[in-house]
């Protein structure tokens, strides 16, 4: 895996959750405020989490290759877009990760997607990793999907992980 896109791509998500952006922006504070919430249902943490995963998502994609793409519009004329033209693995650590993957796939409906699992000792909050679900990496761009809910050491643990690979 490419080492310099992958630093590019964690700046992208580290900028985004810290990002002013999110404070100016009242439908993401309130998705935000839902997920802070104790008081918030299963259903409505979900459904913020796949929204804030859209947006970060759409976030992420702005440091991605692109390639423009031609297409014949119904009035006969000629549109360029630029398309993401890299192969994109989508990996989440099971728990909180499910429902923000989810918003990832919602914009990155072609990506391959892989899965971590881990227990957390509670005692020394160190995690262990039990299983390991992945596609072959060689030559695609990883994007680990996870919110970082708690110390974030997860996260961490499933990076190094990847490291190894």
């Amino acid at each position: 895996m490419n080492i310099m896109k992958k630093s590019v791509l964690l700046l992208s998500v580290f900028f985004c959750l810290g990002s002013p952006l999110f404070a100016y922006h009242p439908a993401l504070e309130k998705e935000l405020y839902t997920i802070r919430d104790p008081s918030t249902g299963r259903k409505e943490f979900r459904k913020s989490m796949k929204r804030l995963g859209e947006y970060l998502a759409i976030e992420i994609s702005k440091d991605l290759d692109t390639k423009p793409v031609g297409v014949t519009t119904v009035m006969g004329k000629e549109a360029i877009h630029n398309v993401v033209d890299e192969e994109l693995v989508l990996v989440t650590i099971l728990r909180a990760g499910l429902p923000f993957l989810d918003g990832f796939i919602s914009i990155f409906p072609d990506a391959e997607v892989g899965y971590f699992s881990m227990k957390r000792d509670e005692k020394t909050l160190e995690s262990t990793v039990y299983y390991v679900g992945l596609p072959s990496l060689e030559g695609k761009t990883v994007i680990v999907t996870d919110p970082m809910i708690a110390t974030g050491g997860s996260m961490l643990h499933a990076l190094l992980h990847l490291e190894t690979l």
